[in-house]
């Protein structure tokens, strides 16, 4: 009897044990499990491994899926955020857990980078699609293959090469793009359907696919993961994936971005405006979509202004406000004035900001210049050595060059006299010159020269005055 109910008890711990284990074991796959819709930004920690974070599964070995510095965007869709998820080649393959689906249709969309074709050949391969259960039978293979100037994409019911549905027109390696992917498990066998879409129109009803296909073989009795696939650098190019989401409608894979639209990417130079003063006003209007905030309006520096009435100015930013998604008063006009603090060449970027969507700018360029300066002048130059004897029979020609002429003075054009420069931001120009001269019956003709360059010339007499100048002292 002791043997008995020994055996008993150690029977009965051993099925508790295997109860629980089994428990256990469940558990932790259900709790891996996303609901969908799902969004998988790649938020994890870069150099990090894609199949070890929390809710993805490794498949097989090999080496890692990565991720990746930084985000992949797309026009159109809500700003990315996180990092991104890179591989290629062979190695591990592995698949993101959702709730599993029975009925339906799943949707996934991501953006795609494939940034080099490496050694993929024109057969290519699968490295994208669904998997019904735990098992390896796939579904929406998403297939990848060179095609001499790019990469073709396609989409196939399960994994037979030969029904692959390719696109047309080659893809820019380097180039992100919006895939969408679908399985819909239809009533009835051999029948369920895939497709997918290249660069849709985000938002509102799902609309003609860019490929489809129907399954020939057997359909998945179920959908309930996402998998990544390495295969071989035949097959599998150098590939890039973000912003991941999975869905059970075609508007919860597609969400339309928040936009910020100006009229403008810039304004007319606004010329030169004088230091302390203001321009005349030039406007742009704004409009804007998807908005879950008000758009902020920043000026470029204190050498502009704006405003939202063109009467009264911000020297900082505007808020505009929003109803529903939408600017209230749409489009609304923005106002923009050139109020230099300083001189000089002047530019920067009007800024339109607002909570999840990229910032826009609309570029605005002037001229600062200070008030003409009162204090340039003229004065001989200390350094010119004057002739003490002049031969006036040597020097008769009626026309005077540097070859049959002396030098008889020299002057300095000075911009800001004795504190020259000056910061005006100005150069001073002689527009203009009278010398007043002792004993003229000496002089035949007189001539004035910057350096070698001839400014003008006169007769000789008691009064030079040359007019028409454009001597120049910079700034």
């Amino acid at each position: 009897m002791k043997s008995n109910y020994t055996k008993v008890r150690v029977a009965q711990f051993l099925m508790f044990t295997l109860s629980l284990f089994a428990f256990l074991t469940v558990s932790t796959r259900m709790n891996g499990q996303v609901t969908l819709p799902h969004l998988d930004a790649m938020n994890y920690t870069a150099a990090g491994s894609l199949q070890t974070q929390t809710g993805w599964t490794t498949l097989n070995t090999g080496d890692n899926i990565v991720i990746g510095t930084g985000s992949l965007n797309y026009s159109g869709l809500p700003v990315s955020t996180g990092n991104k998820a890179s591989f290629d080649g062979a190695g591990i393959d592995a698949a993101k857990l959702f709730t599993q689906q029975t009925a339906g249709t799943v949707y996934v969309s991501m953006i795609l980078n494939v940034t080099a074709l490496g050694s993929l050949n024109t057969t290519g391969g699968y490295c994208f699609g669904f998997t019904e259960g735990a098992t390896t039978t796939f579904g929406s293979s998403v297939w990848l293959r060179a095609d001499g100037a790019g990469f073709d994409i396609g989409i196939n019911p399960k994994t037979t090469a030969a029904n692959t549905q390719w696109s047309t027109g080659t893809q820019t390696v380097g180039t992100p793009i919006l895939v969408v992917f679908s399985y819909q498990m239809v009533t009835g066998a051999t029948n369920d359907v895939v497709k997918m879409w290249i660069n849709p129109t985000l938002g509102g009803s799902e609309p003609t696919a860019t490929l489809t296909g129907t399954n020939a073989l057997a359909d998945l009795a179920n959908v309930n993961r996402f998998f990544v696939r390495q295969d071989a650098a035949t097959a599998t190019p150098f590939v890039e994936f973000d912003e991941l989401r999975i869905g059970t409608t075609w508007a919860s894979v597609t969400p339309a971005g928040t936009t910020i639209t100006p009229s403008v990417t810039s304004l007319t130079n606004f010329g030169s405006v004088s230091v302390g003063s203001s321009s005349s006003a030039q406007t742009f209007t704004v409009t804007a979509s998807n908005l879950t905030g008000s758009v902020t309006v920043t000026r470029p520096s204190t050498d502009f202004e704006i405003s939202a009435d063109g009467v009264v100015w911000s020297n900082a930013t505007l808020t505009l406000t929003q109803t529903g998604g939408v600017l209230d008063g749409s489009p609304v006009t923005i106002y923009v004035r050139c109020t230099p603090a300083s001189a000089g060449p002047l530019s920067g970027n009007v800024a339109l900001s607002s909570s999840g969507a990229t910032t826009v700018n609309v570029a605005v360029t002037g001229t600062g210049v200070g008030l003409a300066s009162q204090t340039s002048d003229i004065i001989v130059d200390g350094g010119f050595t004057y002739t003490s004897n002049i031969a006036y029979a040597s020097y008769q020609s009626a026309n005077v060059t540097n070859s049959n002429s002396v030098a008889i003075g020299q002057f300095i054009l000075r911009d800001g006299g004795t504190s020259s420069p000056d910061a005006d931001a100005l150069s001073t120009i002689l527009n203009s010159i009278s010398f007043s001269v002792t004993n003229p019956a000496s002089l035949r003709s007189v001539a004035l020269y910057d350096g070698t360059t001839e400014l003008g010339e006169v007769a000789g007499g008691a009064t030079l005055t040359f007019t028409g100048l454009t001597a120049t002292a910079a700034d």
